[in-house]
């Protein structure tokens, strides 16, 4: 979940060639896990410009919490 406002969860990426054909079957088995401890999550965050009045120009962080996210049953219980 990396939607602004949505638990900015770690992941795992691992790139599979799959050959050009018309019938493959792809099959994903997780066979462990990774446990952290202490580890705050927070929501994915947006950016915007912001223009100073000297015509500098940098980029901000806007934190904004999904309420509706946080509040399911399963995202309580993951975060604890």
């Amino acid at each position: 979940m990396s939607e602004t406002g949505n638990p900015e969860l770690p992941y795992i990426r691992q790139l599979i060639a799959i050959p050009e054909c018309d019938d493959i079957i792809l099959n994903a088995n997780i066979t462990g896990q990774t446990d952290f401890d202490d580890y705050n999550i927070y929501p994915a965050t947006d950016y915007e410009e912001v223009h100073n009045p000297d015509t500098t120009v940098y980029v901000e962080e806007i934190f904004t919490k999904d309420t509706a996210t946080y509040s399911q049953t399963f995202i309580k219980h993951f975060l604890g």
